[in-house]
């Protein structure tokens, strides 16, 4: 009973390890399409614009975006917005847009056309009058606002500062962050259903059957043992967060044959067509996939495995006993019988796998880790020979 325990225990230890490498490959592909797609520029550009949103004044989202100290930032050949701004340059832009409205004497009004390239103010006819402290700007530039939510709250800041600007300053950086806290949880929400749709591309393109690893991971001692190394020396690496894998790569640097990427046409075609970005992200892939083939993985496509080894199978000519032990056999009755059962529980392998690898390598990072400390909780101590 001992050493059936121990047993399902590795093959636990082995999957959960498997589900990280997996899922390591599936957060590198949602990272690669997010970056494809300016994921996380556009939420960014979305949410300070809900953020600086006041209908009764100005466009502030649009001018912060244009304000020098921003627009820099922006990737101008590709449109790629930035994909990050710190909470001080967001403070200084802002008490700098702000004040632009009382130094310049412009007249608030609110932009309705759509065009980016515009700008939400309507100069004035009378000269330009420069102001020397920021403070003041931003004071009488609140003051330029017509009364509404967002003046409230600026002109909130600007009392509790008490005529420090560093404190002003401190102030917007507060609301800031607390509001890409939230805008955090906002983009985590919508990289959801993202993890789904590409752990299920990984369980697909890969032909990952949840149901035959567990078999195969029973039946294979060395194929389980082995993983069970591998597992135990990332656990040693330490816990990483989502999107932070550097060092988990780096074990997999450590494999020997890891970094012997084939160098055929199509791989080279597909690096060449690819940017910096992509290049990095498709050699991370590639790194994944061959670590998987390293440790002799049971999964990918082949002839002599389903589904493929379903179409033009030829039955061996055995005398009925060795016919019977042969159907017996797990993986002839999953690669060489289709029938209605095999069929429906290689789809449910599928959906098994893609399920879980929607829940990210971190999640299955603290689940391996779980494992391997009840493991080490479950060995036998050494007996008392003195006793």
């Amino acid at each position: 009973m001992e050493f059936l325990s121990s047993s399902l225990l590795s093959v636990l230890i082995a999957l959960g390890f498997i589900y990280v490498l997996l899922s390591v490959l599936v957060s590198i592909l949602v990272e690669w399409r997010n970056h494809y797609v300016k994921e996380r520029g556009k939420l960014l550009r979305e949410a300070i614009n809900q953020m600086l949103d006041d209908p009764l004044n100005a466009q502030y989202g649009l001018l912060l975006y244009n304000h020098p100290m921003i627009g820099g930032m922006q990737n101008r050949k590709n449109q790629r917005p930035p994909q990050y701004i710190s909470s001080s340059m967001f403070a200084e832009a802002l008490i700098d847009l702000i004040g632009q409205q009382a130094e310049d004497d412009l007249i608030i009004d609110r932009n309705k056309d759509p065009d980016l390239k515009k700008l939400a103010f309507e100069a004035s006819d009378q000269t330009p009058t420069p102001i020397d402290d920021p403070l003041l700007r931003f004071q009488l530039g609140v003051a330029e606002m017509k009364h509404s939510p967002l003046k409230e709250l600026l002109h909130s800041f600007q009392l509790k500062s008490t005529s420090d600007y560093p404190k002003l300053k401190s102030l917007l950086q507060e609301w800031y962050n607390a509001y890409m806290d939230r805008v955090t949880g906002w983009y985590k929400t919508k990289q959801k259903s993202k993890f789904v749709f590409f752990g299920f591309v990984v369980a697909i393109g890969l032909n990952v059957d949840s149901l035959h690893l567990v078999k195969s991971l029973s039946s294979d001692s060395e194929l389980r043992t082995n993983l069970e190394k591998q597992a135990m020396a990332l656990e040693a690496k330490g816990a990483f967060a989502e999107g932070d894998y550097q060092h988990f790569l780096s074990l997999l640097n450590e494999s020997k044959d890891s970094n012997a990427v084939q160098s055929n046409q199509v791989v080279a075609a597909i690096e060449a067509r690819l940017d910096s970005v992509g290049k990095e992200r498709f050699k991370e892939s590639q790194q994944v996939l061959h670590y998987l083939e390293d440790q002799k993985v049971p999964m990918g496509w082949s002839l002599q495995s389903a589904p493929l080894s379903w179409f033009g199978f030829e039955k061996p000519k055995l005398d009925a006993k060795a016919q019977k032990a042969l159907e017996d056999d797990f993986q002839y009755q999953r690669n060489q019988q289709p029938n209605f059962w095999t069929v429906i529980k290689y789809l449910l392998g599928l959906i098994i796998t893609g399920y879980m690898l929607s829940f990210g390598a971190p999640f299955w990072f603290e689940v391996l880790v779980r494992l391997i400390n009840i493991r080490r909780a479950g060995k036998k101590p050494a007996e008392n020979t003195n006793a």
